[in-house]
């Protein structure tokens, strides 16, 4: 039988290099733009198959690397006091945008001091059901090869409403 229990922890941590592991399984390499990069957190939630990971920068930082090759990445942007810039795919960002990133994606961009953002990662074939199940013709026009959606605000404050749930949870 499986281990159907949870995981959560919460950590907070100045040092870039902790935030190579905010996303479960992909690999990353941030960098602070500060000489002395200001505290930042982050909070996994962490089920056998399916990962929720929160996270506050507390300085600006870059980042490049890869995705988990073995899940679909969804990233939800929760706070961007500034417009935050993917350069993988080409644009700029902020509250309300939710990034897909398909197994193995590359991601490059830069995040302003202060963005948050909620993290699920969901392994490939769980997701492709899902996705199936929601609507009948949803997965048809579904950016599968990775792409940015911007959120309603009806959403929106239903997905703030579910998260604050969340990281009173996670402490």
């Amino acid at each position: 039988m499986k281990d159907e229990s949870q995981d959560i922890k919460l950590i907070r941590t100045g040092a870039p290099e902790r935030f190579a592991r905010q996303i479960r399984g992909a690999s990353l390499e941030p960098c602070a733009l500060e000489s002395k990069p200001a505290p930042s957190s982050y909070a996994r939630l962490a089920f056998p198959r399916v990962s929720l990971d929160l996270v506050t920068l507390g300085s600006a930082t870059t980042y490049a690397g890869e995705m988990p090759q073995d899940s679909f990445t969804l990233v939800y942007v929760t706070s961007c006091p500034e417009t935050g810039r993917s350069f993988g795919f080409g644009v700029e960002h902020g509250v309300g945008c939710l990034g897909v990133f398909p197994p193995g994606a590359a991601v490059e961009g830069w995040k302003p001091a202060g963005f948050a953002h909620a993290t699920l990662t969901v392994p490939t074939e769980d997701f492709h059901s899902a996705v199936a199940r929601a609507s009948p013709g949803f997965s048809e026009g579904f950016p599968w090869g990775g792409g940015i959606l911007r959120v309603s605000p009806a959403g929106q404050e239903r997905l703030r409403n579910l998260l604050s749930d969340v990281e009173a949870l996670a402490g």
